[in-house]
């Protein structure tokens, strides 16, 4: 019986580290990379303020104040940054508004792109969303923005020399 217990708990043990590893990798697959800024942008008849803001999932008292921010342009400049991940973004694919969740800003860390940035406090958190200047789409999240660092890309062609100085010569 020891020999059944000790069997199925290593093999509970097994499972539970599988699922641990899995987490991550369905995490992954989920996420959606936004890598190409205005390949899509949100403009079309029906791309509005008011259709973008509904996907964002946001409680309906927080909506009707980005709207009301909105419309009187209560926004200050700010920027969306490669590497950073947000809960939505919105599009326009083959003329009809769309939107992605779990999005990664999947383009070199070092690039950024200028947004009219709008928040609102609802309690204890803090309300996101950024229409970004370049292609009129909107990223939205709530709380701190998490990031992380994408290289940027390699050059197939690129050459990398290390210049060493002359050793000295030593008489003796």
């Amino acid at each position: 019986m020891r020999n059944v217990v000790r069997t199925l708990s290593w093999g509970v043990l097994a499972l539970l580290m599988a699922f641990d590893l899995l987490v991550p990798a369905v995490a992954a697959i989920n996420e959606f990379r936004w890598s190409s800024v205005g390949s899509s942008p949100y403009r079309c008849k029906t791309c509005t303020p008011e259709q973008a803001i509904a996907w964002t999932g946001f409680p309906s008292d927080v909506q009707q104040e980005f709207l009301r921010k909105i419309s009187r342009r209560e926004f200050t400049e700010g920027w969306i940054h490669g590497g950073e991940r947000y809960s939505g973004v919105t599009f326009a694919r083959k003329g009809r508004p769309a939107y992605e969740s779990n999005v990664l800003l999947a383009w070199d860390s070092r690039k950024s792109y200028k947004t009219n940035y709008y928040v609102v406090l609802w309690g204890e958190t803090e309300h996101r969303l950024h229409q970004v200047h370049a292609c009129s789409n909107w990223v939205w999240g709530t709380g701190t923005t998490p990031r992380v660092i994408i290289p940027p890309p390699a050059l197939e062609d690129e050459v990398i020399a290390f210049v060493c100085p002359p050793e000295k010569a030593t008489s003796g």
